[in-house]
């Protein structure tokens, strides 16, 4: 097949890429580090930082962070069960370790306030 740069199917093909890609980048799922080495891009900070930041702030069980991108920005989300029997969920910075936004996204199962 010969490469024509306007037909149909060369196009679709080319969108369908950057839509798969797009896609991909839309949320960054940083698994969990081994010991003394970051998984995280350079100039991020770990997610064992984020996680112990936010614990240590906000008295609670981290659940899950994930590296995503918000209105085009990189942010890392965190849900953690608080001491207050309540989920709550942090977007923080990932450069800074600076708290974003915070809301409270349910109560704890098992917990008083369920």
């Amino acid at each position: 097949m010969n490469f024509c740069p306007g037909s149909l199917i060369n196009k679709l093909v080319l969108l369908s890429a950057i839509v798969l890609v797009a896609l991909r980048l839309s949320t960054v799922a940083i698994p969990a580090e081994p010991a003394g080495r970051s998984l995280a891009p350079p100039g991020i900070l770990p997610t064992a930082e984020i996680a112990r930041r936010v614990s240590h702030r906000h008295r609670g069980v981290v659940t899950e962070i994930a590296l995503e991108v918000e209105k085009g920005s990189l942010v890392y989300e965190v849900e953690a069960n608080g001491a207050d029997g309540k989920k709550h969920e942090y977007l923080l910075d990932p450069v800074s370790g600076k708290l974003l936004a915070e809301k409270t996204i349910g109560v704890v199962a098992g917990s008083a306030g369920e």
